[in-house]
């Protein structure tokens, strides 16, 4: 009967380790596209456009699309697949005057992005996340791609499609 009990042991421990083994390896993000060839010194400056819908949680308020504009400036020191946006100017009515400004920050890896942003700028709350494609263009130009979004704001809920170009 101990035999038994110590084959048993045995066999668990075995078939726990080649379990362990065989679960896969977690990769870190590779950081690539570098969004930013300034390497984290002066930043690298993006046009962005983003429309979609806005979902009012106020039962007086409408809800309805919207376009907004804007510019950003990415950070992202070399070898590493952080990434920091600063002033994300956020045009809501095309009069190029920033209506609202926002920071973000994320990850950048196997042509992948994803970023979170919330207001910068004092005022009612502001809250997106984004996940989509970083690209490299033909001229050259680096570029954010068939980007989804989603969040908040201060009287609505928002879903959207992003997309951002180089200057």
């Amino acid at each position: 009967m101990r035999s038994m009990s110590v084959s048993l042991t045995r066999t668990a421990i075995v078939l726990a380790l080649a379990l362990a083994g065989a679960e896969p390896a977690l990769a870190a993000a590779d950081g690539l596209p570098r969004l930013d060839p300034s390497n984290g010194q002066t930043g690298t400056t993006y046009t962005f456009a983003m429309s979609g819908g806005a979902r009012s949680m106020d039962p007086i308020l409408s809800s309805g699309t919207f376009s907004w504009t804007g510019t950003m400036t990415v950070f992202q020191d070399p070898q590493i697949p952080d990434l920091d946006v600063q002033n994300v100017n956020v045009d809501f009515n095309g009069d190029s005057v920033p209506d609202r400004v926002l920071k973000c920050s994320g990850f950048v890896g196997n042509r992948r992005v994803g970023l979170r942003c919330s207001e910068d700028d004092g005022g009612a709350d502001f809250r997106i996340m984004l996940v989509g494609n970083a690209v490299v263009l033909d001229n050259g130009k680096l570029a954010l791609r068939k980007v989804q979004g989603r969040g908040y704001n201060d009287s609505s809920l928002l879903i959207f499609g992003f997309q951002a170009t180089q200057q």
